[in-house]
């Protein structure tokens, strides 16, 4: 689908930027010591570290002359990168007006860094400025914390700490280019806020708490920008909320917001390794197209884990529990959900409804302990339900409200009830095709056979397929394998196709009269049951290191052994036939 590559494509830029950016701009500031650790090619040059200056007056940059007006408190460099300007150790206050620090039309490397400034307007003010640095201020109880207006590109905002500002914490109006990170933002308005054309920023391991609004915000054509790694918590409405296309927000924490979690509305963008949890209304909610929300954590959310609208979205990997009301909430076209977990949510694992609720697929999701597993309600039409598991739903696997939910496909799901409760129909049928599905009492077992043996002097490799009765692609979680009651190092196990396992094991030979050597293999699989296979192997040393001969021809020696197949209903008793070749030379392997 569309949104795969573009997704891609998305990831490849913002990786080549972060990377550039990496090698190109960061640097590390270490103030007790008086030196910079550049991320680059050559270690920058500080020049000597200022006086503290508790009462300064604001200070006007502007057109890089910087010199015009000497202070004593800015230390004049050559504005390069190895040698910028800096302006440090000051306190400031804007008693009511104004702004703290203004620099407006420089393209000079400066930093500024170690300042507290506070009942400004804006505390630290930058326009059409590039190559800046803002690190370790205090930009508290003024209008707005820190702003960056029209084209300021290429700054560093970092460990900053903005609270109580009645407006923003930080923000940035069309500017690009810009990396926000490690700053603390507390009772602010809105922590971040980016408005109209920010695009390429990086908002990077960020706290944002206690917003009035939302944590970080981005407005009017936010496009191709990262958001990661930040941790967002009981802000009033939103923990991110964002409105533009082609960004990452990927492995933050949002909790405790009173709304949403995550708001997107917008096309193209990637959710993917989130924590969020505890947010009042929805988890995650998702509005616009092509978009991809894969393998993040959503739980304990007031409503919904995710509600998604719009089409051509794909929802992945995602696991979802412990949510108020669905799991996901979907209505919209074209959509994918495939291979979530969704575990104990207050209605329906997944709920699809709506006038334009078509042409969906759902497979390969775990769906268990909901009061519905999957619910077809009105409008829900031409949707292709196939390949879940659905374990132990409270009221039924799925559920269908006939009245206006029609050509839907339903086939080859396991349903799994404790009851005779498999799929509930509310009205008359109306085109609802439910087939091949299997129905079962209690979790669906996986079997093993031994396909293939090779024995030498210095290994013993062992083949094995791993199947299930109900003919449905799983994930296998563990296979833990004890040889003579020693566990076999993972890495002795090796997946070699679809369901085959190669066994590589540590020679033990057995001699005539000895006992067979006991290998124990335990399966683990998401939605199955676990299961346990036991054999004995007996190899005798002289079969391979001699041969055996018989009146001048080969032939092969059988051995059978007895195979124990254990699951939780029993233990039931299979033949195993290892054949060992005996030939008239010797032989290193003998199958």
């Amino acid at each position: 689908m569309r949104n795969k590559s573009n997704i891609k494509i998305i990831i490849l830029a913002l990786g080549i930027f972060i990377a550039v950016v990496g090698i190109t701009n960061y640097s590390i500031f270490n103030d007790q010591d008086g030196t910079v650790e550049n991320r680059g090619k050559s270690s920058l040059k500080i020049p000597k570290i200022s006086e503290f200056w508790p009462n300064c007056p604001p200070i006007h940059i502007q057109n890089d002359n910087w010199s015009a007006t000497p202070l004593p408190w800015i230390q004049i460099g050559l504005g390069t990168e190895i040698n910028p300007h800096i302006i440090e150790n000051l306190t400031i206050n804007g008693r009511g007006a104004g702004n703290g620090i203004f620099i407006e039309n420089s393209n000079d490397y400066f930093i500024v860094r170690n300042c507290t400034i506070y009942n400004c307007s804006i505390g630290i003010r930058l326009d059409n400025t590039n190559y800046g640095t803002l690190t370790n201020n205090n930009c508290s109880n003024n209008n707005d914390g820190i702003g960056l207006n029209n084209n300021c590109h290429n700054n560093t905002i970092s460990e900053n700490f903005a609270s109580n500002n009645s407006q923003y914490g930080i923000y940035l109006e069309n500017c690009n280019n810009n990396l926000i990170s490690e700053n603390i933002l507390d009772h602010n308005q809105v922590g971040i806020f980016f408005l109209e054309n920010c695009m390429f920023n990086t908002i990077l391991r960020n706290t944002v708490n206690t917003s009035e609004f939302a944590g970080i915000m981005i407005v009017f054509d936010g496009d191709n920008n990262l958001i990661s790694e930040n941790f967002v918590s009981n802000n009033s409405q939103y923990g991110i909320l964002l409105d533009g296309n082609n960004n990452l927000i990927s492995e933050n924490f949002v909790s405790n917001n009173s709304q949403y979690g995550i708001y997107l509305d917008g096309n193209n963008n990637l959710v993917s390794e989130n924590f969020v949890s505890n947010n009042g209304e929805d988890g995650i909610y998702l509005y616009g197209n092509d978009n991809l929300v894969s393998e993040n954590f959503v739980s304990n959310n007031g409503e919904y884990g995710i509600l998604a609208s719009g089409s051509i979205n794909v929802i992945s990997g995602n696991t979802i529990i412990d949510n108020g009301i669905h799991g996901i909430l979907a209505y919209g076209t074209i959509n994918v959900i495939s291979g979530n977990t969704i575990i104990n949510n207050g209605d329906s694992g997944i709920y699809l409804t709506g006038i334009f609720t078509s042409f969906n697929v759902i497979s390969e999701n775990f769906i268990c302990e909901n009061h519905y597993g999957i619910n077809l309600y009105q409008y829900a039409i031409n949707n292709d339900i196939f390949e879940n598991f659905i374990y132990y739903n409270t009221n039924g696997a799925i559920y269908i409200y006939s009245t206006d939910t029609y050509d839907n496909e339903i086939i080859r799901n396991v349903l799994v009830s404790k009851n005779d409760t498999f799929v509930v129909y509310d009205g008359d049928i109306n085109d609802i095709s439910v087939y091949l599905n299997y129905e079962l009492r209690s979790p669906p077992r996986l079997n093993v056979t031994i396909i293939n043996q090779l024995f030498s002097m210095t290994e013993f490799n062992i083949i094995i397929n791993v199947f299930s009765e109900v003919r449905i692609d799983f994930s296998i979680e563990t296979i833990q394998i004890l040889w003579n009651d020693i566990l076999v190092p993972s890495k002795n196990i090796t997946k070699i196709g679809k369901w085959l396992y190669n066994l590589s094991l540590t020679p033990i030979f057995v001699n005539m009269g000895e006992e067979p050597i006991l290998l124990n293999i335990t399966i683990s699989a998401f939605g199955y049951e676990t299961s346990f296979f036991e054999t004995y192997i007996a190899v005798d040393p002289d079969t391979l290191e001699k041969g055996i001969v018989q009146d001048g021809d080969e032939f092969l020696f059988l051995i059978l052994i007895t195979a124990l197949i254990s699951t939780a209903g029993g233990i039931g008793a299979t033949i195993i036939t290892i054949g060992i070749l005996r030939k008239r030379k010797p032989t290193k392997e003998v199958i």
